[in-house]
């Protein structure tokens, strides 16, 4: 039925993709230093008790509450001190648990000897305890540094943002981001995250987006140099296949990972992870002031390391991964991902012609394949319906996992699209079938509308359909004359074509700490629009053919079907 030839020279193309990457790499940027006379004496102790007294003054610092506002007050005063600084708000409409709500943002604008522009920021929210281990003592970090940097002079301008509404969509970077009048002229943002946390746990330089993009390699290098000096942390950047996967699943959680998606270098500093700290170990008790001095001094080294720099920093490819040594250009990745997709769908086409001209119902059978995904099709909709009428929440994008954790509420919405999962398919089942085609033209119909599937994956996140090439390949194996070898080697091949992008979601649950959350956190990222709503359809098209394909497999081998009108009652295996 395939014509091994054409699916044979299909991957020349290959061939050429992968030379042109390996001409590509580039060499990784040297980091940018502290100046020689930077000692380390950002004062930590100080810094941790105007944590504490924020801590007293406003324990509930939701986003829009009115101890929000009483810590942005605070915060206005303390930089209002500052004779050298300039203090302005930005006043904005956000959104928590549901909930409209006012916020704002507080600047203190610290103007440098050229136009160019260092942001340091630090959530002051708090969406559940009272956060004093993570805002709190982030933002006494940036308070502290405004009374450093305002009694030192400095070649570039520097903008410390208390930020409003991070715990839940980044709202006040997004604000920063779409109304700062000289975003052009920011070098880099640099967030502080959690310099409080008693227990630091890595990773400790965040530098992941919440889209397929990659922020500044000298400035992440220039991170590891800080922390490297200023601490005995290890910045848990991760390798080539982690961050492979970062890119194919986009999920970093703060307002780095929004400034790096709308394009400019970010990065976090962080004294525990990427995901929030626990209430019980983010209270007064808990707050460490060893940490704030070694987060705090190094924050401030890479700070006044960017400050120096007399270039703009260097970005590298567009989006990049690092290998020995060495940048990996996105597009280089993403010339040969399309390379290894074009084999699948040139051999599945030329097989369903192939079908055609011995007048197999070749018609009847790709619409038998793109009926094996109406099921997860209907469990997409239901869960977007939920959503809409508010039994499903969808949160905007960043968000702290722990604020949607599992619960009878989850537990119902998951039972409930499963419902609609199973119903759909065993309506399927008592639906009107084509006329019985040979197995090796419904697995090739099956493969037409993987490899297709998969080829519009590339053209949303070609990192993503990296990790599905082999989902848009593997119906080969069930392509051939059935035999108790071939329906195992199909089985064999289906768990081996899954496992990239398996690996893929247990890398990012593990990360995130989500654990038996996992599933109902991706309901969420699909609810809230992180996953988009062509991906989540065309990661329904490729979920239904490969069970439709496992299916076929699990069937066994058996006399080859016979051939008639494709309007016929009789149809193919289930």
């Amino acid at each position: 039925m395939v014509d091994p030839r054409i699916y044979r020279l299909a991957f020349a193309p290959a061939l050429v993709a992968l030379v042109i990457l390996m001409f590509s790499v580039e060499s990784i940027p040297e980091p940018v230093q502290a100046p020689e006379t930077f000692a380390a004496d950002f004062d930590g102790r100080r810094a941790a008790s105007t944590a504490r007294r924020l801590v007293e003054l406003a324990p509930d610092r939701q986003p829009g509450s009115e101890g929000d506002a009483a810590a942005a007050d605070a915060v206005a005063d303390s930089f209002s001190e500052v004779e050298a600084g300039k203090v302005s708000e930005q006043e904005f409409e956000g959104e928590f648990d549901g909930e409209d709500v006012d916020l704002r943002n507080v600047l203190l604008t610290l103007p440098g000897n050229s136009s160019r522009t260092i942001v340091v920021v630090a959530g002051r929210d708090s969406p559940r305890g009272s956060g004093a281990a993570s805002s709190a003592a982030a933002t006494g970090v940036l308070m502290e540094m405004a009374d450093e940097l305002g009694r030192t002079s400095h070649e570039k301008s520097v903008v410390l943002l208390s930020a409003d509404g991070v715990s839940e969509g980044a709202s006040g970077m997004r604000e920063f981001l779409e109304s700062y009048p000289t975003l052009d002229q920011v070098d880099a943002i640099v967030a502080i995250t959690r310099p409080g946390a008693s227990e630091p746990a890595g990773p400790h330089l965040l530098s992941w987006s919440a889209g397929p993009q990659s922020t500044s390699a000298q400035l992440v290098e220039s991170g590891k140099l800080a922390l490297a000096e200023e601490t005995d942390y290890a910045a848990g950047q991760g390798g080539f296949l982690g961050n492979l996967f970062r890119l194919a699943v986009p999920a970093g959680l703060g307002p780095e990972a929004v400034a790096i998606s709308e394009g400019t270098d970010s990065i976090a500093v962080s004294g525990a992870g990427e995901r929030g700290l626990d209430p019980g170990a983010d209270d007064v008790a808990s707050l460490s002031d060893e940490s704030m001095a070694e987060f705090g001094n190094t924050t401030l080294a890479l700070v006044l390391a960017l400050d120096s720099a007399d270039e703009p920093l260097t970005h590298g490819p567009g989006a990049h991964l690092t290998l020995a040594g060495n940048l990996i250009p996105g597009w280089a990745l993403a010339l040969l991902t399309l390379t290894l997709i074009l084999p699948a769908v040139a051999a599945s086409i030329d097989g369903m012609a192939r079908a055609a001209r011995r007048r197999e119902p070749a018609l009847g059978s790709l619409l038998w394949a793109l009926t094996r995904s109406l099921p997860f099709l209907a469990a997409l909709v239901a869960a977007y319906l939920l959503a809409l009428v508010g039994i499903a929440p969808d949160p905007s994008f960043p968000f702290e996992p722990g604020l949607y954790g599992f619960g009878w509420r989850s537990a119902g919405v998951l039972v409930a699209l499963l419902a609609v999962l199973a119903t759909v398919a065993v309506v399927l089942r008592g639906l009107s079938r084509p006329a019985r085609p040979l197995r090796e033209t419904l697995a090739t119909a099956l493969g037409l509308v993987a490899s297709l599937a998969v080829l519009g994956v590339w053209l949303v996140n070609p990192y993503l359909a990296l990790v599905c090439v082999p989902l848009a390949h593997v119906w080969l194996l069930g392509a051939r004359p059935q035999t108790a070898a071939s329906v195992a080697g199909t089985l064999a091949g289906i768990v081996v074509a899954l496992i990239p992008l398996a690996a893929a979601l247990v890398h990012l649950a593990d990360r995130l700490g989500l654990g038996a959350e996992a599933p109902w956190t991706l309901v969420l990222l699909v609810t809230g629009g992180q996953i988009g709503f062509l991906t989540a359809v065309l990661g329904c098209l490729v979920a239904g053919s490969v069970l439709g394909l496992l299916a076929l497999a699990v069937r066994g081998p058996g006399r080859p079907a016979g051939r008639g009108n494709p309007l016929a009652a009789h149809g193919p295996p289930r």
